[in-house]
């Protein structure tokens, strides 16, 4: 069937791809990815899952983070009295960051990537990244 190694086509359907697939490509169909927790597939699943029970993620403000180094992108959502915090390392090497706020965060897992504090300094690897929340106090 589509999706499996075994689809003579490497293709979503049994039709004739009007493009050429790439043997990399073909070499990863669903049911490939489907049992490697590693996979794109598999992560992008996890991510989504985790991501539909966040609602600053799905409704927040957002407020885009500026004294952040390159490559990293950092930005928060803001919902419900809490903030979401998201950093991204869009390049290739592991980057540090020191947070003076760090003690206000709370790193959250289940997403799938790897970015964690260690102290006072945020660690991502390439190509990754760190989620945490901060739970505001009540309004004055």
């Amino acid at each position: 069937s589509p999706g499996t190694a075994e689809a003579h086509l490497a293709a979503p359907s049994f039709a004739t791809p009007w493009l050429p697939v790439p043997l990399a490509q073909a070499q990863r169909p669903v049911s490939v990815q489907s049992a490697d927790g590693a996979s794109v597939l598999s992560r992008v699943q996890r991510f989504i899952a985790w991501r539909k029970g966040q609602p600053a993620l799905q409704r927040g403000s957002i407020r885009f983070v500026a004294d952040v180094p390159a490559p990293l992108l950092c930005l928060e959502r803001e919902v419900e009295g809490h903030t979401l915090r998201a950093l991204f390392n869009l390049g290739p090497e592991p980057m540090s960051l020191a947070m003076a706020d760090a003690a206000a965060f709370q790193s959250l897992d289940g997403h799938g990537f790897g970015g964690q504090m260690q102290g006072a300094t945020l660690v991502v690897p390439g190509f990754d990244a760190w989620f945490a929340r901060r739970d505001l106090g009540p309004a004055a």
